[in-house]
């Protein structure tokens, strides 16, 4: 059977604050991904892979997600048995969606395989793959919003708030420079939402953080440059104020030197504690020195435009 690939995805904006009716701005990122695949040679990885695929499907046998969506078990099983494993390049724990690739995998290969052309989508429609995608993504956290999952599955960036999902149009746009610094550490998904829950009855925090997070996701839409990176700005400084404790020790000093030089802004990437850190600049020289102390990743992607 082809190898079907399912990339990574990077949450631009959105982490925590979607959780509470904020925006959120998703995009896939190729650079790492994933496919389900029955190797011909039996490997430590695949045995392990096999393992908590069998260990994943025995959970959707005892809920009720597996009569929802109509999986056939029989043919999931047959190919369990025949070693079915999930290469991936995804790290997990990173922020970049290493169960979103594997959910989309999944789908695609037991439940619907992916159109060639999602134009004629409607926003119905896509909100009724992502609510499929949330159902089997709900086994690796408690609640998920299937946005991970649905990025990586239609390889397409989209915005999300309130339930509701729309496809973007993708442009590139080198006057902002986005990157990922990686932190060596795997970050802390359930430290967060614990500590996030304490914050969203909060009305400052929701003026401050929420606020500055949709106004970011509107003006990088929109392409105004310089207010996108005056709200970058503020939302650097809080998430300071509000995630410190999300941000790496080490890092503290890397992360005040980007507001008070205004040479870059990092925010979290994913959950944050740790994986990947998320940074923009407005000029590559100007990060010289993170380059040399820590690993960079290029990412520059800018969405502009609704479809569907």
């Amino acid at each position: 059977m082809k190898k079907n690939f399912f990339p990574a995805k990077v949450l631009l904006f959105g982490e925590y604050a979607v959780l509470s009716g904020g925006k959120a701005l998703a995009f896939p990122f190729p650079r790492y991904g994933g496919y389900l695949y029955i190797p011909k040679k039996e490997t430590q990885n695949s045995n392990r892979s096999n393992k908590s695929l069998k260990e994943f499907v025995k959970h959707l046998k005892t809920n009720a997600v597996g009569q929802l969506l109509n999986l056939n078990f029989e043919i999931i099983d047959d190919e369990l048995k025949r070693g079915l494993c999930f290469h991936s390049s995804i790290a997990e724990k990173f922020g970049i969606g290493s169960s979103g690739g594997l959910i989309a995998s999944f789908y695609d290969r037991f439940i619907k395989p992916r159109p060639l052309d999602f134009n004629d989508w409607t926003g119905s429609r896509i909100n009724k793959l992502r609510t499929d995608l949330s159902l089997l993504e709900n086994v690796f956290h408690e609640t998920s919003s299937g946005i991970d999952p649905l990025v990586s599955y239609i390889q397409l960036p989209i915005v999300h708030q309130l339930q509701s999902s729309k496809i973007l149009e993708s442009t590139s746009n080198n006057d902002v420079c986005i990157f990922l610094l990686k932190t060596h550490q795997a970050a802390k998904t359930k430290v967060g939402v614990h500590q996030f829950k304490g914050l969203i009855d909060e009305n400052t925090f929701k003026n401050e953080f929420i606020f500055t997070s949709d106004r970011c996701i509107d003006l990088i839409l929109k392409g105004d440059k310089i207010e996108l990176f005056e709200h970058l700005k503020k939302l650097s400084v809080t998430t300071m104020d509000w995630f410190r404790y999300l941000i790496p020790e080490n890092l503290i000093p890397v992360w005040k030197e980007g507001i008070d030089s205004d040479d870059y802004y990092l925010k979290l990437c994913g959950s944050g504690g740790g994986g990947f850190i998320l940074g923009f600049t407005e000029n590559w020289s100007r990060i010289n020195d993170l380059k040399a102390n820590y690993p960079i990743e290029v990412v520059s992607l800018i969405c502009s435009g609704f479809r569907g």
